[in-house]
């Protein structure tokens, strides 16, 4: 399976500016049906904790709730973010063979909040 996070320009994908319009895809080339379990690795701040996302594929769909991981904004004082980062096994999602989009996006009727997302891993469940 591919990994959402391997790249070179930046380490994060943020910027959730509505429940609407803010989504992120992937092609994925799934080899074998069946469960896969999805972790997904990102920081969210005390104010953010509690926005709710959906993980979608072809079939299935899996919904979580952010926790806070302790991330901190940059302030007026001239403090530097902060990232840390939390690891969170979601559960499981079940795919089928072949090439599909695996999406991300705020839950309907739920303000996005703005997490920081650094990486989407989806493994076989055996």
């Amino acid at each position: 399976m591919e990994t959402f996070g391997e790249w070179k320009r930046t380490d994060n994908l943020t910027e959730w500016f509505t429940q609407s319009k803010s989504e992120a895809g992937w092609d994925i080339n799934v080899l074998k049906d069946g469960p896969y379990v999805v972790t997904v690795e990102y920081a969210c701040t005390e104010e953010d904790q509690g926005s709710e996302w959906l993980i979608k594929s072809a079939t299935d769909s899996l919904a979580f709730s952010s926790l806070e991981s302790g991330c901190r904004r940059a302030n007026a004082e001239g403090k530097a973010p902060r990232m840390r980062y939390l690891k969170r096994e979601l559960g499981v999602i079940n795919l089928q063979v072949g090439r599909q989009a695996l999406r991300m996006m705020p839950k309907t009727g739920s303000s996005p909040g703005n997490i920081h997302l650094r990486q989407i891993k989806l493994e076989p469940w055996e």
